[in-house]
C-alpha cells in the first residue's frame, strides 16, 4: 500500500526500539485504519508472542526500573555534590538535607499546623521569634559566625540562609584545598548551629560564640587532614589556611640525588650481595641468590648476633673466618647497582680485567659506572 505523498516510506520507518509508532501511523492511515495495520504487523513477526517489560532495553522486569516509573523525581538541588560530600560526616550531610527543604522543627513550623505556643529563641539576649532562617543566619550568634568565616574567606553574606550558602556553594571548587572548604564551610556552620540550638533547648546548655567557631575550625582541620595534595596554591588561599589554623596540603617536591662511584680503597674489595647467575649452570659470580638467607646473614653479620645465622648454613669453619675478617656492610640504591651488574655479566662470559682498564671502557660505560657503587658490602682479608 502506497502512502499518498509518502511513496517511500518502508516498514521498518514505523518501527521503534520497543514497539511500533502508533501516533506516526495513526497520522497516515487515518484512525480507522489504525488496528488493522498493528494486528497485521504483529502477525508478520515470526515466533510466539512474550511479555516484555519496556522499560528496560532488554524487555525484562526490574523493580528497579518500575521504582523510576512511579516516583516523582525532584530537581537536583544547588550544591549537591557539596552537601553530599564524601569527606562530610552522614550527620552533617542528612541535616544539611533537611534545612534545604525547610523540614526543621523550630517553634514557626509548631504554629503552623496549629499547635499554640509562645515562641523565644536561645540564641539572642531579648529573644525573638524562631523559625529556621533566624537559629541559621539571622540570630545573634548565627550571623556572627557567617560574618566571621565570610570575612577570612572574602565572601559578603547573603539576604537570609539559603541565599548565602548559594553564594558560598557558586564559589567552591574541587582545585584548590580553599575552594574546598568553601563548599563544605556551610554545612559544617549548618551543623554546628542546629546543635547548639538543641543544646540550649533540650539540655539548657548555652554555647558561646567563641566555641562554636573553635568547633567549625576544628572540624575543618579534621576533614582537610584527608584532602588530596595539590602541587601549587596561591598566596592568598595561604594566608586564608593560616587565619583558619589549617595546615596546607602539598604535594611533596621530588630533589634529585647525585651518585657517583668511588673504586675500593687500597686492600678492600666490593662484594655485590645479589651475585651473578648468568649462564647458570657455568661460571658465577661471588655472592647469593637467596634473598631470605642473604637477609639473615646480613643481618647476623651487622649485629654479631650469630643465633640468627644457622651454623648449618654456614658451617663452623666459614664463621671463624668471618670473625677474623674485617668488613663493613651498607646499603646502596638500586641505582648503584647498575655498575654491579654490569662487572658480573662481565665475570659470568669469562672476562678478567683489573680496575685500571674500566677508564677504557667507552664512554656510555664510563657513565654507567659513575653511578653510586660506594654502599655495597666490601671485605678485606687482614
Amino acid at each position: 500500500m502506497n502512502i499518498v505523498g509518502h511513496p517511500n516510506l518502508l516498514v521498518k520507518d514505523f518501527q521503534l526500539n520497543n514497539g511500533w509508532d502508533v501516533d506516526f501511523i495513526r497520522q497516515l492511515v487515518g484512525p480507522d485504519q489504525i488496528d488493522e495495520i498493528l494486528e497485521d504487523l504483529c502477525k508478520a513477526k515470526p515466533g510466539m508472542d512474550v511479555l516484555i517489560w519496556s522499560k528496560n532495553d532488554n524487555g525484562l522486569f526490574s523493580t528497579k526500573s518500575a521504582w523510576d516509573c512511579i516516583r516523582i523525581r525532584s530537581d537536583i538541588i544547588e550544591g549537591h555534590s557539596w552537601i553530599w560530600h564524601k569527606s562530610l560526616p552522614l550527620k552533617m550531610s542528612s541535616l544539611m538535607w533537611k534545612a534545604w527543604y525547610m523540614a526543621f522543627s523550630v517553634d514557626h513550623h509548631l504554629r503552623r499546623i496549629g499547635i499554640p505556643i509562645t515562641s523565644r529563641c536561645d540564641c539572642c539576649a531579648n529573644g525573638h521569634f524562631e523559625d529556621q532562617n533566624h537559629v541559621l543566619f539571622a540570630g545573634d550568634i548565627a550571623n556572627y559566625t557567617w560574618c566571621y568565616f565570610g570575612a577570612y574567606l572574602g565572601i559578603p553574606i547573603g539576604q537570609n540562609w539559603k541565599d548565602t550558602v548559594k553564594r558560598w556553594f557558586r564559589r567552591a571548587n574541587n582545585s584548590s584545598q580553599v575552594g574546598i572548604i568553601l563548599g563544605i564551610l556551610p554545612v559544617i556552620i549548618t551543623w554546628r548551629l542546629w546543635r547548639r540550638r538543641c543544646l540550649a533547648r533540650m539540655e539548657g546548655r548555652f554555647e558561646p560564640v567563641s566555641e562554636i567557631i573553635h568547633s567549625v575550625s576544628r572540624w575543618i582541620s579534621l576533614i582537610c587532614r584527608d584532602m588530596h595534595a595539590s602541587s601549587h596554591i596561591s598566596s592568598f588561599d595561604l594566608q586564608v589556611l593560616k587565619s583558619l589554623n589549617v595546615q596546607a596540603v602539598l604535594i611533596p617536591i621530588r630533589r634529585c640525588k647525585t651518585f657517583t662511584w668511588n673504586r675500593p680503597s687500597v686492600g678492600w674489595v666490593k662484594l655485590n650481595t645479589d651475585g651473578s647467575s648468568l649462564g647458570n649452570p657455568g661460571a658465577s659470580g661471588i655472592g647469593s641468590n637467596n634473598r631470605a638467607e642473604l637477609l639473615a646473614l646480613l643481618h647476623g653479620l651487622q649485629q654479631e648476633m650469630w643465633g640468627v645465622v644457622s651454623r648449618g648454613f654456614l658451617g663452623g669453619e666459614i664463621i671463624d673466618i668471618i670473625d677474623s675478617m674485617t668488613y663493613s656492610i651498607n646499603h646502596v640504591f638500586r641505582e648503584g647497582n647498575k655498575v654491579a651488574d654490569w662487572l658480573a655479566k662481565q665475570g659470568a662470559s669469562g672476562k678478567d680485567f683489573a680496575f685500571s682498564q674500566l677508564t677504557e671502557t667507552p664512554r656510555a660505560l664510563r657513565g654507567l659506572i659513575r653511578m653510586d657503587y660506594s654502599g655495597l658490602p666490601s671485605l678485606r682479608f687482614s
